[in-house]
């Protein structure tokens, strides 16, 4: 549907027929309120409190005017007549052409830090202002993942253009890797997406 979705399926077809010719089971939607001050977790739980499985959730894509959503062609009339609200916001959602999907404007702030390793341990810490001991914590839970892959090991090193996410915090990714500072710490410019 968009060609650089995070969330993606696979489809398995025999090799006498075309990919156009096999459905990918997939519906896109549009929800349209007042939502200025909604973000992607009031969404995703609005939905999941529909008692919704996150697998049967692709991307919510979030834009000024509206938040388009792909969701599993199971669950589309459910969805349809059951979400009501955002937060406390009024929603009104209907189904949209693929066509009509678009990727939304990136938000972020570009941040310099000083690094003493790569490990992910001390990139989280600072790229998310948190202590070293709150990032090991989080890794210990399983509350993190790098290039789209869950990372349980606190020692991992994370390289030049990998993207981290840490559920409750957000996501990162370290733009460059600007050389080694007097102190012989790693200088590096960590994006962080808003």
């Amino acid at each position: 549907m968009i060609k650089n979705s995070e969330r993606k399926i696979i489809l398995i077809y025999p090799d006498y027929m075309s990919f156009e010719d096999v459905k990918a089971d997939l519906c896109p939607l549009s929800i349209k309120g007042r939502f200025e001050n909604l973000n992607h977790k009031d969404f995703l739980g609005a939905i999941m409190s529909l008692r919704i499985r996150r697998e049967k959730i692709g991307d919510i894509l979030i834009h000024k005017d509206e938040t388009q959503i792909i969701i599993k062609n199971d669950i589309k009339d459910y969805l349809l007549y059951n979400l009501k609200t955002v937060g406390k916001e009024k929603v009104y959602i209907e189904e949209i052409r693929q066509e009509d999907l678009k990727l939304p404007e990136e938000v972020y702030e570009d941040k310099k830090v000083s690094l003493s390793s790569l490990r992910l341990d001390v990139v989280m810490s600072n790229s998310y202002d948190l202590s070293r001991n709150e990032s090991l914590e989080i890794i210990k839970l399983n509350k993190v993942k790098v290039n789209w892959q869950p990372i349980s090991k606190s020692f991992f090193e994370v390289k030049e253009g990998d993207l981290i996410s840490v559920r409750g915090y957000g996501r990162s990714k370290i733009i460059s890797l600007d050389g080694i500072n007097k102190k012989n710490k790693f200088r590096a410019t960590v994006r962080i997406y808003k």
